[in-house]
C-alpha cells in the first residue's frame, strides 16, 4: 500500500476526491427519493371556470376535476366536466404531470375539437387547485380554480 507513504498532498486529493464521492452520491439520493415526490391529488375537485375579461365580455361556469389516475412519477389523467349555464355537461378526457414545486399542467381533449385545451396551475397549501386555461375553439384565455 504505497499510497499509504504518499505526500500529504497526495492524501489530501484521495481525502478530498472520497468526500466529493459521498457528499454527491448523498444529493444524488436525496434527489431520486425525496425531492421529486410527487404531490398526491384528490380523485375530485369542484369549482369554477372563467373565460374572457370581466367585468366585461366574460362567462363563468361550474367545473369539476375528476383524477382517475396518478402515478408516483407523477403523470396524472382524466376528465374535466364544464357545466355550462345552457345546460348539459361538456366533457374533456385529459392528461398531464403535477410537476415540481407544486405545480400541474395537463392537456385536455374534447371529442369535437382537434386541438387539446392547455391547463396550467399550482397546488396550494389549503389543497384548493388554481390556474389558467387556453382554449384552441377560440374562446381564448381563463382562469380555473377548484377544491
Amino acid at each position: 500500500m504505497s499510497w499509504f507513504n504518499s505526500s500529504s498532498k497526495g492524501r489530501v486529493a484521495i481525502l478530498f476526491c472520497l468526500i466529493v464521492l459521498v457528499v454527491g452520491g448523498g444529493i444524488i439520493a436525496y434527489s431520486m427519493f425525496f425531492a421529486h415526490r410527487a404531490t398526491f391529488l384528490k380523485s375530485s375537485y369542484s369549482g369554477t371556470l372563467t373565460m374572457g375579461r370581466c367585468p366585461n365580455g366574460c362567462f363563468s361556469e361550474p367545473m369539476d376535476l375528476l383524477i382517475s389516475t396518478q402515478s408516483q412519477g407523477g403523470s396524472i389523467s382524466g376528465e374535466v366536466h364544464f357545466h355550462p349555464s345552457y345546460g348539459g355537461i361538456n366533457t374533456c378526457s385529459f392528461t398531464g404531470m403535477v410537476l415540481a414545486k407544486k405545480q400541474l399542467v395537463f392537456q385536455c381533449y374534447f371529442n369535437s375539437i382537434a386541438n387539446p385545451d392547455n391547463f396550467t396551475g399550482f397546488i396550494y397549501p389549503d389543497g384548493h387547485l388554481a390556474g389558467t386555461v387556453t382554449m384552441k375553439n377560440g374562446i381564448g384565455v381563463g382562469s380555473w380554480n377548484v377544491s
